[in-house]
């Protein structure tokens, strides 16, 4: 029988891999039929846990703080050039996502005319911030809470291995069935992309910022489905900030990665896991591969 790996992604720190498990079956439970979920339970089930080692990295090494804020960021000026580089290119592919124009990022910082970058603390940088938080609170908070641990996993050697060292040994199964969210991709697509990652019949991906061009640049090519990897499903709600709304696609990422770039989440968090496993699609296409 087959062994389904659950990798959740940020601020899942205070949590433990029973509540993740348990999170994820009872959102499933909603889309599939009591007799699949049964198949489902009787399987391995583990959930490699890193919150807690990730928020206390974070707490750490991001200077900027862990939910960082225009204001906050203003009155830093300990923060890293490197850490608010990785703001101001994220933020470029994010504040458009959520619907933040050139004309809010002129409006907050107060300019008729174009607002130049000039690191570390430029003023288009806090201008991203001060528009996000005044144009899409909901998905600025998001974004806001993904781009500390995402900057330190990335960037911090003692972070990546932390967190690497506690998932890597849960995809040593031929069998395994990978399902990750949000920052948990990320984690996922790195390991599985290292040659010595064992073959994974199916590869779910929900809710990604890999088509995020500052996290592309951290992450390194290649960009393509891992040859580890018989196939792989990615799966975004087109108003979920954190996935900016593009498809894993050749055009914004590589090839090799099916994607449904439809799913509706409601309004409320687009970027929540439970929505994602309540979709259909998403819930049959787990099933189908737990079944094969």
């Amino acid at each position: 029988m087959r062994r389904l790996v659950l990798v959740h992604g940020i601020n899942n720190q205070g949590r433990s891999e029973q509540e993740t498990i348990d999170t994820w079956l009872d959102a499933l439970a909603h889309a599939v039929t009591p007799a699949d979920l049964a198949m489902i339970r009787k399987a391995e089930i583990v959930a490699p846990y890193y919150g807690d080692v990730l928020a206390e990295e974070t707490n750490r090494k991001s200077q900027a703080g862990a939910q960082p804020v225009a204001q906050g960021l203003a009155e830093t000026s300990t923060t890293a050039p490197d850490e608010a580089e990785f703001y101001a290119q994220a933020l470029e592919d994010f504040a458009p996502a959520a619907g933040v124009t050139e004309a809010d990022i002129r409006a907050a910082a107060g300019v008729a005319g174009p607002v130049e970058q000039g690191l570390p603390h430029d003023r288009r940088l806090l201008a991203l911030l001060r528009a996000l938080e005044t144009i899409s609170p909901l998905k600025g908070a998001v974004v806001l809470r993904l781009l500390p641990q995402a900057f330190v996993y990335l960037n911090r050697a003692t972070a990546t291995k932390a967190v690497d060292d506690i998932v890597k040994p849960t995809l040593a199964d031929e069998n395994a069935v990978v399902v990750a969210h949000s920052l948990g991709t990320v984690v996922t697509f790195k390991l599985l992309r290292e040659a010595a990652a064992p073959q994974v019949p199916f590869y779910l991906t929900l809710g990604s910022p890999l088509a995020v061009r500052a996290v592309q640049n951290a992450v390194g090519p290649a960009f393509e489905r891992p040859g580890c990897a018989d196939s792989w499903l990615n799966a975004l709600d087109p108003d979920d900030a954190v996935t900016i709304g593009r498809a894993l696609n050749a055009a914004n990422f590589g090839d090799g990665v099916e994607n449904l770039d439809d799913i509706e989440n409601g309004s409320d968090d687009p970027h929540d896991i439970r929505m994602y496993l309540r979709d259909t699609r998403v819930a049959d296409a787990i099933v189908r591969a737990m079944s094969a």
